[in-house]
């Protein structure tokens, strides 16, 4: 079971992970999945992307996300570049060895050209230096 990392009263739980109620529906248009082990970096993406819309569901290890990913068809996924268990690299292996097309942008609190471009090399769809810039998130 996925330990859910977003908590909030006015949400339920479906195959063992949080869902703002009201939101289920949009797991069939715009789902977004957020990976992050460090509280203070989910909570930066889900503000931004809350803003613009979906409720994005979290979770914090490659393991939760590999369950995730094998349940929900996301729209896009935001993972830091270093999990607790592993990377956004093992994140991206996981989903292209089951066929899962989601497009991954990776999330660092390094702003750091390198990283950037062994992010974009590995296949990612973007990177975002964190703190986001107003407005980066809804690009």
């Amino acid at each position: 079971m996925v330990a859910p990392m977003f908590t909030a009263p006015e949400a339920q739980v479906s195959h063992g992970v949080l869902i703002p109620k009201g939101k289920m529906a949009m797991l069939s248009s715009i789902s977004v999945l957020v990976i992050s082990g460090v509280p203070e970096h989910r909570d930066m993406l889900v503000a931004g992307i809350s803003s613009i819309g979906p409720q994005p569901i979290c979770c914090a290890t490659c393991e939760s996300a590999a369950e995730l990913l094998g349940q929900h068809p996301f729209s896009i996924v935001f993972c830091d570049y270093l999990l607790p268990d592993g990377t956004f690299w093992t994140v991206m292996n996981h989903a292209a060895r089951c066929g899962i097309p989601t497009p991954v942008i990776v999330t660092s609190r390094r702003n750091d050209w390198d990283l950037f471009l062994k992010a974009l090399n590995a296949g990612a769809f973007d990177y975002i230096a964190l703190p986001p810039m107003p407005g980066e998130v809804e690009r």
